[in-house]
Formats: structure tokens, C-alpha cells, sequence
């Protein structure tokens, strides 16, 4: 559990909130909207009990039925019941809330690793794989399998699938382990040609993710023209597109396997209002 102090803190990187006040033994923080107490702003039991602070994202770009997800924070000595979560924007902001739940690690954990068809994930190019780790391990990193033919065979009697060669379309991924045992769960798409998997994030200049706005993954055929997107976006003006090489394009041929990551910058819209203004006329 973490203390008044550590909320507050936590506060300034997760809330966007620009300033904390410690006087008097109370906790403070500065907004738009004046100097608040962090007990009152926080219902005086919000962080009571908590193992982070909360998270609070405000966005101009966020629409009704827009679907948020989050990410659970990762919290010495604990797992949370989920790696992400997600909620459906409604009008009704107390009903726009993920709540995460943490447990204390038990000793041992287990995790699975299924290997399966991009096209059909009831079939598996290699067996299933169940594996128990130290509680105290957070995270753990897998590598594809080789495509086992004869394992396919028990799986399918399609000859035209068990003709073909199969690639994964990622070599590794990482999982952080959670409370829930069925949520420990890797899988590995294989499909029957080379691919590039290409990340587009939506940054502001500063390269900070847009609020609500997630990024898009593709695994694009080796060969083929991808088109980069920069769709509009409430609050934001598209400003430019770089890769992870440097590269400002929006048009590529996906010849390399591997991943092409590319940002999409934005910068924010600023409204200016002049006030108005008389003077007394003497002539000019």
C-alpha cells in the first residue's frame, strides 16, 4: 500500500498534474482549476488502500463508444488480476473506470504458450506448451517454435494446409505474469508467407502517446505497399511522420523482415482570443 505523499507523487506523472505543495502536513496539487487538497480532490479515500496512484486521462479527441484500454502498472510484490483492461466511453464518468486488482505473488506461477494458425486458431503447428516460474518473476520472454508437420497432421487432415510453409509473425513476446493463471496466456500466429509486422504510434511533438488514441499494428506481406495514415484527431493538426531509421515517408515497400516502427506526429491546436478593445478617438 503507498502513503498521502507517494499518491501525490505519483500523481505528477500518471495525472498530468504540474505541481505538489506539501504544508502544514497536508498534501496539495496545483490544476487549471485552482489549489486544491489532495484529500478533497480525491474523495478523501481514493488513496487509501491503493497500490499506485490512479490514473486520470482527460482528452478533447475522446468520443462516445470509444473503446480505452489500459495497461496494468507494475507493482513490486504484487500481480494484478490482468495485464490490460478496457472500458467503452459513456457520457457518465463514473462509469468510466478500470480498476485493476492486485494480490500478493504466491510462490509458484504458470503460464501458456500455444503455437496456432493465423487463419484457424484451432489449429496448432506445434504442441502446447504449460510452463511453472518463481512467484517473484514478473515477466517472462518466449521464442517462436519451429512448425512441427506431424504434430499439424494430428490437428488437420487438410492436405492443402499441411502442404504449406509457415513463418510466425513474431520471433518473441513478452508476457508480465498476473494473479490469474488464465490470463497468462502467449500465443504465436504463424501464416503461410513472410511478413513485416509495421507499428504506427500517434505522438504529440514531444513523442508522448495521444490520449485515446492507440497504436495500430499490421503484419503486411513481404512485397506490398503500405500507406501511412494520420486520421483527424479532436484538440490535434498533423504535423509530420518519422520511422525509427529517421525516414519521413508515408508510402513504403515492406521488402525487410523484422518490424518498421513509425510515429505520427501531432501538434496541438491552440485557440486564441483577443479580447476587445476601445480608444477614445483623437484623430489617428
Amino acid at each position: 500500500m503507498i502513503d498521502e505523499l507517494t499518491y501525490a507523487q505519483q500523481m505528477l506523472t500518471r495525472g498530468g498534474y504540474t505541481l505538489v505543495i506539501c504544508s502544514g502536513g497536508h498534501v496539495h496539487i496545483s490544476e487549471e482549476g485552482g489549489l486544491d487538497s489532495l484529500l478533497e480532490f480525491s474523495d478523501s479515500t481514493q488513496w487509501e488502500g491503493a497500490v499506485a496512484a490512479d490514473k486520470v486521462v482527460e482528452n478533447p479527441s475522446f468520443t462516445e463508444g470509444q473503446k480505452i484500454t489500459e495497461t496494468a502498472y507494475k507493482v513490486t510484490g504484487l500481480r494484478p488480476d490482468a495485464n490490460t483492461k478496457d472500458v467503452t466511453l459513456s457520457f457518465d464518468d463514473d462509469e468510466n473506470v478500470i480498476t485493476f486488482f492486485y494480490s500478493e505473488k504466491a510462490e509458484t506461477t504458470k503460464y501458456t504458450v500455444n503455437y496456432v494458425l493465423q487463419s484457424d486458431h484451432s489449429i496448432k503447428v506445434h504442441e502446447s506448451k504449460t510452463k511453472t516460474v518463481d512467484g517473484s518473476q514478473i515477466s517472462v520472454v518466449e521464442l517462436a517454435a519451429a512448425v512441427d508437420k506431424d504434430y499439424m497432421a494430428t490437428q488437420t487432415s487438410d492436405e492443402d494446409i499441411l502442404r504449406d510453409t509457415y513463418y510466425p509473425l513474431d520471433n518473441s513476446i513478452e508476457l508480465t505474469l498476473t494473479s490469474n493463471e488464465d490470463e497468462n496466456v502467449i500465443t504465436f500466429e504463424y501464416a503461410n508467407f513472410k511478413t513485416t509486422k509495421v507499428t504506427v504510434s500517434y505522438v504529440d511533438m514531444d513523442g508522448d502517446p495521444i490520449p485515446g488514441q492507440e497504436s495500430v499494428t499490421e503484419y503486411l506481406k513481404q512485397g506490398s505497399t503500405y500507406q501511412v495514415k494520420s486520421p483527424l484527431i479532436n484538440g490535434y493538426i498533423y504535423h509530420h511522420t518519422k520511422d525509427q531509421d529517421g525516414n519521413s515517408k508515408t508510402q513504403y515497400t515492406i521488402t525487410d523482415s523484422g518490424e518498421l516502427k513509425i510515429n505520427v506526429y501531432y501538434q496541438r491546436k491552440l485557440s486564441i482570443i483577443a479580447e476587445n478593445k476601445t480608444k477614445t478617438y483623437d484623430g489617428t
